[in-house]
């Protein structure tokens, strides 16, 4: 359309103009077309190595589209250059419980819990990833502080009851 052919224009016109790569990759990535949209974040990291939203967009991206390691790797440097960047250790709980590394995602999520301290759908998440590991009271505590944050919150309302459920099961 006409914006990804101004973005195309303004980076032919400033190939170093990294605000423009970073604005053609969100574009791009809003099409779905996640391959090119990480040519366009490569581009912003290789011109601003210091940016840690550059490394987390490349990050997000390449495990998106199955390049696990690469992208944990721009996750990781992402918080290595602004270890308070909350988003960042949600997509790297999101990648690592994708492949099964639940223990790792759990440490990460309640980083990003820390972090997000009255964020009701983070406590949820973490309360998830909890009990499907059978953490069951740990995982009871980040459901009822969902609540607390939110006492309407209906998903966290049934974690908790099936975290319960499961727990006096288990006696």
């Amino acid at each position: 359309g006409e914006s990804e052919h101004q973005y195309r224009e303004a980076i032919q016109l400033q190939p170093i103009n990294a605000s423009a790569h970073a604005g053609y990759g969100a574009l791009l990535l809003q099409e779905g077309r996640a391959g090119e949209a990480a040519g366009e974040f490569a581009q912003v990291v290789n011109l601003q190595p210091e940016d840690a939203e550059a490394h987390y967009n490349l990050g997000r991206v390449l495990t998106a589209v199955g390049r696990f390691d690469q992208g944990v790797a721009e996750l990781n440097e992402a918080i290595r250059l602004r270890p308070d960047y909350a988003d960042v250790y949600h997509s790297l709980g999101v990648a690592l419980a994708g492949r099964g590394r639940l223990n790792e995602a759990i440490a990460e999520f309640q980083e990003e819990a820390r972090l997000k301290p009255d964020d009701a759908s983070v406590r949820n998440n973490l309360g998830m990833l909890l009990a499907s590991v059978g953490r069951l009271d740990e995982a009871m505590v980040e459901y009822a502080e969902a609540l607390r944050i939110q006492p309407n919150f209906e998903a966290a309302r049934r974690g908790l009851e099936a975290a319960k459920a499961k727990k006096d099961a288990g006696r």
